[in-house]
């Protein structure tokens, strides 16, 4: 069973979250331990072209990316496809198209519901095959945006079980 490692954070600014996530992959990865990496962002925005300040790191799988996940790459020496680049924008587009197409048999479709189902399937997705997956969520937890993704990390961890699941916060 894969475990699971989110990153939070209050007042820590900049470079120094994402560094101190890809520092304890490389030492997971260090210990023998298949690692992977992710990210998520409460933005709507789909991939990481238009963030500011538009620092973009392009992706092996071509998917440009926040540079967060190029540190990922450099610090466990692996690839870090963009579909471990999450966005609330990708979680939104999925839910308006699999609603468009009738996905969800024309009953209302909820944020703390279908959205933290998808939430949970983009983590597990972006862990597939992983001893151990680093998760940043890369936003301070107080504002509104990153409510409900702390749902949906709090139904993934009842779901998968609170020993497959650690967080740090920093």
């Amino acid at each position: 069973m894969t475990k699971y490692v989110f990153f939070t954070y209050g007042i820590i600014e900049g470079y120094q979250k994402g560094i101190i996530a890809a520092s304890t992959a490389l030492l997971l990865r260090a210990q023998g331990l298949k690692v992977t990496a992710a990210k998520i962002e409460p933005y709507v925005q789909l991939d990481g072209k238009n963030l500011d300040p538009g620092f973009v790191f392009v992706t092996r799988d071509g998917c440009a990316v926040v540079e967060e996940i190029g540190n990922y790459e450099r610090f466990i020496d692996a690839g870090v496809p963009g579909s471990h680049y999450i966005t609330s924008g990708q979680v939104f587009h999925g839910l308006v198209e699999k609603e468009r197409a009738g996905g969800f048999l024309g009953r209302s479709v909820t944020l703390v519901g279908d959205g933290t189902d998808r939430m949970q399937e983009l983590i597990e997705a972006a862990a597939k095959g992983a001893d151990v997956c680093i998760i940043e969520l890369g936003a301070e937890i107080d504002p509104p945006d990153v409510q409900t993704w702390l749902e949906a990390i709090d139904e993934f961890q009842n779901r998968v079980g609170e020993d497959n699941v650690a967080f740090i916060h920093v």
